[in-house]
């Protein structure tokens, strides 16, 4: 979750030098500690890649970003299975580039509500404890 909003943070709108490019080549391999890491690694890597030809001195970089099929299945599923914390999850828009679609997810499952204990009156048991205990007190 952490990973996500420093991969988050790194965006600068510019091309990736290639030193960042081998830094971003490598998280990825930590994906399975959350499915949405090398999905936003891989669209980092793109936009990067698209931005280059704004930039006259862009150096193409020679780190091949691969689409990780499997993980967007994992997060689709893990996501509507209720499986993830909100704070792994991608933003609409980086689901959207993504996956190219919005992953909903089913509605929170509802608590069920038990029926209320019955009310016991207690008071008419104290006193008769209090007697009893008044009755042994006396015959001691």
């Amino acid at each position: 979750e952490v990973a996500l909003e420093l991969l988050r943070q790194s965006w600068t709108g510019s091309p990736l030098t290639d030193d960042e490019c081998a830094q971003l080549a490598t998280i990825p391999g930590f994906g399975m500690l959350t499915p949405a890491l090398p999905l936003l690694c891989h669209e980092l890597h793109v936009c990067t890649q698209e931005l280059g030809c704004l930039y006259t001195t862009s150096s193409k970089c020679k780190a091949r970003s691969m689409y990780d099929a499997a993980a967007a299945t994992e997060y689709v599923q893990r996501k509507q299975a209720l499986d993830l914390s909100p704070m792994a999850f991608l933003t609409a828009g980086e689901e959207e580039r993504v996956l190219a679609t919005r992953v909903n997810q089913p509605p929170f499952r509802q608590l069920r509500v038990l029926p209320s204990a019955p009310v016991v009156d207690v008071s008419s048991k104290l006193t008769q404890c209090g007697t009893d205990i008044e009755h042994i007190e006396t015959r001691l």
